[in-house]
């Protein structure tokens, strides 16, 4: 029986923690780590052809269609946070004892009290237009950027609600950082998550926080699904839901 060596083992054991510290637990690292057990295997083979004397196979499935590690794309975290939880020197917090009249939650900040003001306003404003509860919209920018309009995170999302690049251009924000812009394509990019998912938040969060790819990828069926997901994402949806229920 062919067994792998015991240093190849550990290689790979050390590799994949290292990976999962630098990409995060995402589908990034399923495509980076399957293709990197190709190149093992395919070492190994070319090892077993040239000496039959020593064996080190492995027996696994791996689908990452045949790209070589070198030819992907990787955007590398260069600190050691989860996208969505940034860290700001903006003390924000939630004052559960006050709300206003339309029952939504209210946010304290050491911010700019003009850009709360405004996110505020903006808010109200998208909440209505598109249907989205504001409650939902509040929490999203609380654990997204912590009210801070000019936040980018590691992975480059932008301003309040963490627009992607082509996030920003499908729904024709100029600015990522203008209050008002980011805000309306967030909401719009939320609401097109609930109108797909039948209106099940914990759905739509997953899918803004991880995209639906990822959701159909990993077999993800309903919210009792969550364990399938990267650990970001099962962090990410129930600090959501607790502010809004």
């Amino acid at each position: 029986m062919n067994i792998p060596k015991v240093e190849d083992f550990l290689g790979l054991t050390i590799s994949k923690d290292i990976l999962k510290q630098s990409i995060g637990d995402g589908p990034e690292f399923d495509l980076v780590y399957e293709t990197m057990l190709n190149d093992k295997m395919e070492n190994m083979n070319s090892k077993d052809n040239s000496n039959s004397n020593e064996s080190s196979s492995y027996a696994y499935t791996a689908s990452a269609a045949g790209q070589r590690l070198e030819n992907i794309p990787l955007r590398i975290r260069t600190e050691p946070i989860q996208t969505g939880e940034i860290k700001l020197e903006t003390n924000n917090k939630i004052d559960s004892n006050v709300n206003n009249s339309n029952d939504a939650k209210v946010y304290s900040s050491e911010s700019n009290s003009a850009d709360m003001d405004r996110i505020y306003s903006s808010v109200d404003k998208y909440s209505s237009k598109y249907g989205v509860d504001k409650n939902l919209i509040l929490a999203i920018i609380k654990q997204e950027s912590n009210f801070n309009p000019n936040a980018v995170s590691s992975a480059g999302a932008k301003g309040l609600m963490q627009l992607m690049d082509f996030n920003s251009e499908a729904y024709g924000v100029k600015n990522p950082f203008d209050i008002d812009e980011n805000i309306e394509a967030g909401v719009k990019h939320i609401k097109s998550y609930l109108d797909k998912y039948n209106g099940n938040v914990e759905m739509a969060l997953m899918a803004y926080n991880a995209g639906p790819g990822t959701i159909a990828r990993r077999g993800v069926n309903s919210p009792s699904d969550l364990y399938k997901m990267p650990e970001e994402t099962q962090n990410y949806v129930p600090k959501i839901m607790s502010q809004i229920v």
